[in-house]
């Protein structure tokens, strides 16, 4: 039987590319310089290993007509040639042999044809035993060849404790009931409170303020102090007070009034700080939206 090795030659006698066809190659002689290099194959995509090649080698064979045919090949073209000689030798690429049960892999290949040849119906409870078997000594092991050992698994125990550890975290965390008070922690008088709907009287900041808007005055309440103060009395023919704000950092307030004038005033100085563009209708609701002061008119 003759082994045919097709050899493309990209420069040529004529600097144009040729086929060289080499029957029955030999390596007739290598050097002992070796060179480790980090292979793969087409065979197996994205696999590669390290392998020992000579660094040249002497080719010996025949063309597609039968003449003699010799030729030195070095460095990349060398390791190229061996590579593709020892497929025509029936090794193939097998990236990690120590990683191998030979005597696994050679029971799984015959076992089929062991079955084929004794032609026999096998019972369940053979079935099952065999089953058993193959779980205990084989691991349930399908493949024959392997490219990469697998990673160590951790013991039983460990994960038993690791499950029993989050178990046992779990089952401390206690519910927490949320108290609902049957009756009023703290009231309030609020005379003059104009009784209208469509007004946003009262307002809770960020700060833990309270602010109430008594017909022509606003009333700050801090509830760590327990004291209400007065922030503002405006006269009888801008008045009354229309609606009440808190801004997010809880310091600046925004006030409505009823001549459709909103006043932002600082409740630490207790200043007026600005004065906005009079509205076309009174502003009923006022609501802050990060650094944007929303205004609701109701007609």
């Amino acid at each position: 039987m003759n082994i045919q090795l097709m050899v493309f030659n990209p420069a040529g006698e004529r600097g144009e590319g040729e086929e060289i066809v080499l029957v029955n190659p030999v390596v007739q002689k290598a050097t002992k310089k070796t060179l480790l290099c980090n292979e793969g194959c087409l065979s197996f995509p994205g696999i590669f290993a390290d392998i020992e090649r000579p660094a040249s080698v002497k080719i010996d064979a025949r063309d597609i007509k039968g003449a003699r045919f010799r030729f030195n090949l070095s460095k990349l073209p060398a390791r190229v040639f061996q590579h593709e000689f020892d497929h025509l030798q029936g090794d193939r690429f097998i990236p990690d042999r120590s990683a191998m049960d030979f005597d696994v892999a050679h029971c799984l290949l015959t076992q089929p044809r062991k079955e084929k040849e004794k032609n026999e119906v096998v019972s369940p409870a053979k079935e099952a035993y065999r089953k058993i078997l193959a779980q205990t000594f084989l691991n349930n092991r399908s493949r024959i060849l392997v490219f990469c050992k697998r990673p160590p698994t951790a013991t039983e125990g460990m994960l038993t404790a690791l499950y029993d550890s989050a178990s046992s975290n779990q089952n401390k965390v206690a519910r927490t009931k949320r108290y609902i008070p049957q009756s009023a922690d703290r009231t309030l008088d609020a005379p003059d409170l104009v009784d209208d709907f469509y007004l946003n009287l009262l307002d809770w900041g960020s700060r833990n303020v309270l602010s109430i808007a008594l017909d022509n005055t606003v009333y700050l309440w801090n509830s760590s102090k327990g004291s209400p103060s007065e922030l503002l009395t405006v006269q009888e023919d801008i008045g009354p007070v229309t609606s009440v704000n808190w801004a997010p950092d809880g310091q600046q307030i925004a006030i409505g009034l009823n001549n459709s004038d909103v006043q932002l005033w600082d409740s630490s100085s207790v200043e007026l700080v600005r004065t906005t563009f009079k509205l076309a209708k009174i502003c009923n609701h006022l609501s802050y939206m990060q650094y944007f002061l929303l205004c609701s008119l109701f007609v």
